[in-house]
């Protein structure tokens, strides 16, 4: 795979075979390379193509501003979601909940903690989602070693929910 931009040492811009920009991810992909260089494909471990020109300029952005570490942890929920729910989710997921995870787990160590107050209301109108939630929060409460209440969980459902409904 050829380079076409480095936006950080794991993740570069690129075409697929059919002339589509993409953005390719892997541990250390872009580690001492250029532009123009090619990418051995068994170093990319995940590639993104959007269809929406620009979500994929937010894409980019994101991903080039963010550790590589909350891109994982959202892939892991993104698949453990749409297996669950036996859907795919609306491609804009891989965007805000990324985003969403990183700015929780930054407040949560900054000590601001956000209470959820339509938490009742969430497990009952949308149980999976919110199962799926808890299983999110215990995900990041491991990856990240820290203690974040079942409120976010909440926050995570309504994620699942909302892109599920926008890809209806």
């Amino acid at each position: 795979m050829l380079i076409k931009k480095i936006l950080n040492n794991n993740v570069i811009l690129s075409k697929n075979t059919d002339g589509q920009e993409i953005v390719a991810m892997g541990c250390g992909i872009a580690f001492k390379k250029r532009i123009g260089d090619f990418i051995d494909d068994s170093m990319i471990d995940k590639v993104y193509t959007l269809s929406d020109h620009e979500m994929m300029e937010k894409l980019k952005k994101l991903l080039a501003d963010l550790s590589i570490e909350y891109v994982e942890i959202s892939n892991e929920i993104i698949e453990l979601a749409e297996s669950k729910l036996r859907k795919n989710l609306n491609e804009g997921i891989y965007i805000s909940l990324t985003d969403h995870i990183h700015m929780a787990v930054q407040r949560f160590k900054n000590g601001n903690i956000v209470r959820n107050m339509m938490i009742w209301e969430i497990q009952r109108f949308y149980p999976e989602e919110f199962r799926i939630g808890r299983e999110a929060v215990l995900k990041l409460n491991k990856k990240f070693a820290i203690n974040m209440a079942e409120d976010e969980a909440g926050f995570i459902a309504l994620h699942m929910d909302w892109l599920a409904a926008q890809k209806r």
